[in-house]
């Protein structure tokens, strides 16, 4: 039977286990997209507690894709230098990480959706996102992750509810897909065959009604990823924040029905306890992935592996989320939460 602490060889990385860190943003950064030694110390905590596959936290591509304040940066040499020791960190753990890349589209402060683009604009976007790979390849990371959920630009262009474009980009699923698809067709072709890709997206919308034409869309995304060689997907959803603490997985249903695509999937949400990740590996997803739970208890995994059924105090109150802007993610249960056990590295 396959446990959450199997190893497993996906494309060219050879991973320790099964558990994934999903992107978390954390406010550690500074005003200017800078990335600090307080993030230099998260991501070797989160490998130190055996994490076998990190994202990091979202990274806009350009300055005007900017979700929030404190948001890191990849779309200058900036980062280059701490990101090399972050890399030579997780790599000494034992861990292997990826870049999230993003771009807020709509979400950004004066932001642009879909329809705002010009082709040229375009044109010019798929370019920022080349460029932010290619410096997360000179870092030495191990892949990059596209960012194609929550809200943020690429969600928007998958969206029939936010994707109003009458030209090859909207109006049809085939339509919808075809820009994030282009972006990962330029990506394969700066980095090259064996530079690991992921993508990160909804299994659902806001809105009911649309849950079969979505399904169809998303299964020609998965089965035109799987061509272009992307490793896994990582499957979230747009509501991930009203579930209740007793939920579950939360989107293990919709991301069944997605595994006839053939692309691996990594299921994110709701998932805290190890009975929960060994139900998510029993439907068949390779790999699971854990937020809140790496941010209430760092040693979240440790005490899995010691106790199968283990669960994280985590009780899903969102003020993490809450705390973000201001403080940092700070878990108000704990005082030695993962913002705090950094510090003494």
């Amino acid at each position: 039977m396959t446990s959450l602490f199997t190893p497993l060889h996906l494309g060219g990385l050879s991973l320790k286990n099964r558990a994934v860190r999903s992107a978390t943003q954390d406010d550690l950064g500074t005003a200017q997209g800078q990335m600090t030694r307080q993030e230099l110390a998260l991501y070797t905590l989160l490998a130190r507690q055996n994490v076998g596959l990190i994202f990091s936290a979202h990274c806009y591509v350009s300055p005007e894709g900017k979700a929030s304040p404190l948001q890191n940066g990849l779309d200058s040499e900036k980062n280059l230098p701490m990101l090399r020791k972050i890399a030579q960190s997780v790599h000494g753990e034992g861990a292997c990480m990826a870049m999230q890349i993003s771009h807020a589209g709509l979400k950004a402060p004066g932001g642009k959706g879909p329809s705002d683009f010009s082709l040229q604009e375009l044109e010019n976007l798929k370019q920022a996102f080349v460029r932010s790979a290619l410096y997360a390849k000179e870092a030495g990371m191990d892949g990059v992750q596209l960012h194609l959920a929550h809200g943020y630009l690429l969600s928007q262009f998958l969206s029939p509810l936010e994707n109003s474009r009458q030209d090859a980009y909207g109006g049809s699923g085939e339509n919808r897909i075809r820009f994030p698809l282009e972006v990962l067709r330029a990506l394969r072709q700066a980095c090259g065959n064996d530079f690991p890709l992921f993508i990160k997206v909804n299994c659902n919308l806001p809105q009911p009604g649309l849950e079969e034409e979505y399904e169809q869309e998303l299964l020609l995304l998965l089965e035109e990823c799987k061509k272009l060689g992307v490793l896994a997907a990582e499957i979230s959803g747009c509501n991930f924040r009203a579930f209740p603490p007793s939920a579950g997985p939360y989107y293990l249903k919709q991301a069944q029905a997605l595994q006839k695509a053939g692309l691996p999937l990594i299921l994110v949400g709701g998932i805290r306890s190890g009975n929960d990740a060994q139900a998510c590996l029993d439907a068949g997803f390779p790999l699971v992935s854990f937020c809140r739970p790496f941010v209430c208890e760092p040693e979240f995994l440790q005490k899995v592996q010691k106790n199968p059924s283990h669960r994280a105090p985590c009780i899903g109150c969102g003020q993490c989320f809450r705390q973000l802007s201001s403080h940092g993610r700070l878990c108000p249960l704990r005082e030695q939460g993962a913002d705090q056990a950094l510090l003494a590295l």
